[in-house]
Formats: structure tokens, sequence, C-alpha cells
């Protein structure tokens, strides 16, 4: 109470201040702070300056040199959503995984199927619990959101953690989860690891959000790649996964994915309904250079958009792609906070991320943390960033792969306990 009645104090001293820039500042710092019930200290900063303000005369005054010199951080409070990218972020790869222990007590490791392109990942123990903690204990929206195709995440579904939305097709697509399917849904059932709960470990089915898939096929991607695909088959709509070819599908990114077959680019499309890939590793006809010339394509006049990640561009509609995606599925948790844009609200959620094709998500979160750094870019976001982008690797350390990911994951948990974080 007496640390209010000071700032009030304060507060009120400060409104007879000739109003520059800098005590505009000082002022709204000290009645932000004021608003929060008193509970968060004052920085060094503010309190050293107490000290040089003068009175005389009946007056207040502060000498401006003394205020242009304070520092005031900026303070947010975060809403209980953390986005995360799943490849090279919460599931890792045995080729790169020399911090691994398989037989670590408590913390077995749970290997996933092969993806269509024959990797094949694993996640810890540790990884899968502490997600479900912070949905549990930190009451936080867990997101996934990947670059995979739709039939990769429906396959890794069961060995994923369990959260409250998943976006495929580099957020192209997105399902929330069904907790008590009828007998005749299709389920998914999570596996079983170290230190899961009962209610870790419930099936549950899926349903996708007809409104964002409705929205990207209206930019672009039309309705055909939806036809007989992985999740057709999955809810028994069809037998097996039939999707359209591409020479039939219709819309402008199907149109731009036949133009790049005409030009000789093996076009990736099948497990896509909203997205492409062209892979370095597929092309039998391209130069290296010819891909790179594609990599800094201007497709943008087509309302289409790309990211790029480990030798392969996606190409998918402007109005998708996985910072797009954050924003609706933020302001689809948020919808109470009508007073923040989809900027403000994006500025206070918290990403994982790790590679080239997260960057648009990481700019635009409030903090990043990177369990790895895979590219040359995220690396110069990390210099240019340092107040906001968190690496917890450590080779000399041995915090590598998913002891990198485990310790991500509590200081995310650590940081949805404070009521107010730096941004």
């Amino acid at each position: 109470m007496l640390i209010i009645i000071l700032l009030s104090f304060l507060a009120h001293i400060l409104l007879f201040v000739p109003r520059t820039a800098e005590a505009n500042a000082l002022t709204d710092f000290v009645q932000d702070i004021s608003l929060v019930g008193g509970k968060q200290s004052l920085p060094s900063t503010i309190q050293e300056t107490h000290t040089k303000i003068n009175r005389g005369g009946g007056s207040s005054t502060i000498e401006s040199d003394t205020v242009q010199e304070v520092h005031i951080p900026m303070k947010r409070k975060f809403v209980n959503i953390v986005f995360s990218d799943v490849d090279g972020t919460l599931v890792h790869y045995p080729a790169a995984s020399g911090s691994v222990k398989e037989n670590e007590t408590g913390n077995r490791i749970i290997y996933l199927p092969a993806s269509s392109t024959g990797l094949k990942g694993m996640i810890s123990s540790k990884t899968l619990a502490l997600c479900q903690k912070l949905r549990r204990e930190n009451h936080s929206k867990l997101v996934l959101v990947s670059g995979m195709r739709t039939s990769t995440l429906l396959t890794r579904l069961p060995y994923l953690p369990k959260a409250d939305a998943y976006a495929s097709e580099a957020g192209g697509r997105i399902f929330y989860p069904v907790d008590n399917p009828g007998p005749t849904d299709a389920v998914i059932t999570p596996v079983s690891f170290d230190g899961a709960s009962e209610d870790d470990l419930k099936s549950f089915g899926l349903v996708e959000d007809e409104f964002w898939r409705n929205k990207i096929s209206n930019n672009g991607a039309g309705s055909d790649g939806y036809v007989g695909d992985a999740m057709d088959v999955f809810l028994g709509k069809c037998d097996q996964d039939a999707p359209i070819e591409l020479s039939q599908r219709r819309g402008q990114l199907w149109e731009f994915g036949k133009m790049l077959e005409q030009k000789g680019f093996i076009v990736d499309y099948k497990g896509y309904s909203n997205c492409f890939r062209v892979n370095l590793k597929q092309q039998t006809k391209i130069s290296r250079e010819d891909f790179h010339e594609l990599e800094s394509t201007d497709v943008s006049y087509m309302g289409l958009a790309t990211s790029c990640n480990l030798g392969c561009i996606d190409f998918y509609p402007k109005s998708s792609g996985k910072k797009n995606c954050c924003a609706f599925l933020a302001r689809h948790f948020q919808e109470q906070t009508i007073s923040m844009n989809d900027e403000e609200l994006l500025k206070s959620c918290v990403c994982l991320c790790d590679d080239d094709n997260d960057l648009e998500m990481a700019h635009a979160c409030g903090k990043v943390y990177l369990p790895a750094m895979t590219s040359d870019s995220m690396r110069d976001a990390v210099k240019n960033n340092r107040h906001r982008f968190v690496v917890t690797e450590n080779v000399f350390e041995n915090v590598t792969d998913t002891r990198a990911t485990e310790c991500a994951l509590a200081q995310v948990a650590q940081e949805m306990s404070n009521p107010l974080t730096d941004l």
C-alpha cells in the first residue's frame, strides 16, 4: 500500500513537469506500474532518477539531460499462447543427437514413424510431459505449427504433444482436438511416455477449422487439393489416399506449380492440399543455380508466398503461412482481447522454432526460444534481437537436441508464470 501511495504521489508530481517526450515516457511508466497493484518493483534506473527531481519555488522540474539517460524497459503481460514448430524444435533426428541418452531414467526417447521423405525423428518423454505441464499448470494454449504435409501430421499425431490446435502445410490447415469423440469417430491415441497422466493418454478426435480452410481455398488454393486426401481417409470418407493430380487442380497456386513443371522442376504436392514443395534433392533437370533463383522469385503478384527450409521451398497462398496462421489462432483463443490488434496480440505470445521457415512467426511473437539454429538467417535474427530471442542450445555443456528443447520449455513455463515480462 505504501508503494502505491508513493507511486501515485510521484505521478502527480510529474503532471507539473514540462511535457518533454522523456517526461511523458516516465509518467506513463509510473502510471502503468501503479495499475498492477504495486507488486512490480521499480527498476534501479527509475529509483536513481527520483533523487534528481529538483523542486524550487514551489514547482517541480526534471533535468532534461538526466531523463534522457534513463532506460525504461517496456512491459507487457503475455497471453498464454505458445506456438511451436515441430521438426528441429520439438522433434530431433538421430544423425544430430549426440546429447540424447537412450536409457536415461524417467526420460525415455520416443521414435516417430518415418516421414514421406524417409526421415525418422525422435522426441523425449520430458518434452511431452513439459508440453502438458504448460497446458495444465500454466493454463497455456499450445499450438503446433509445421510445414509438414497433412498426411505426415496425421501419422505423427500419436507421438506429438497433445495440443490445443495443430497446423500443417505451413499453416494452411488448422485442426482442433475433440476430447470426447463418438464411438464411430476416427480417433488419435497418444503413445505412452514417462510421466504421462491418464488424461495425457486419452484418445481424441479431430475437427478442421472450416472458416480458415475456406479462406485459404478462396485465396488461391482452390478446393481440388482437399479431395481424397489423407484427412478424408482419416475421417473415413474414402478408403485410400487418392488426391487429384496436379494437372487437374484449379487455382492460382496450382497454375504456378504447373508452370514450374513445364520448366523442368519436380513439384512435390502429394499429401498437400493448399501448399506444394520444391526440394533441391529431388531435382533431376534443374541446376542448383536455377533452384536458388527460384528461391528469390517474387510470387506476391500472383497472390502467393514462399518460405525456405533445409533445401526446400514451400509455395502457398499469401493469406496462409505460419505468421498469418498464428495471428488467426491467437484471435481464436483470445476473442475477449478486443483492445489488441493482431500485431499487438502476437507480440504477447511466445514461440519455439529453429529455422528459416519460422522467421516470420518468430519476428511477430514477443518472445522466441530456440533449441537450435539451423540457418544463417536465424543466427542473424538472434544477433539483432537478443532481448527477445533466447537460444537454449549449448554445445559446450552438451545441451543440444532434446535437452535443449526441454530447457526451452522449462523457461517458457517460467515465463508464463511471471505477471509481467520485458519485451
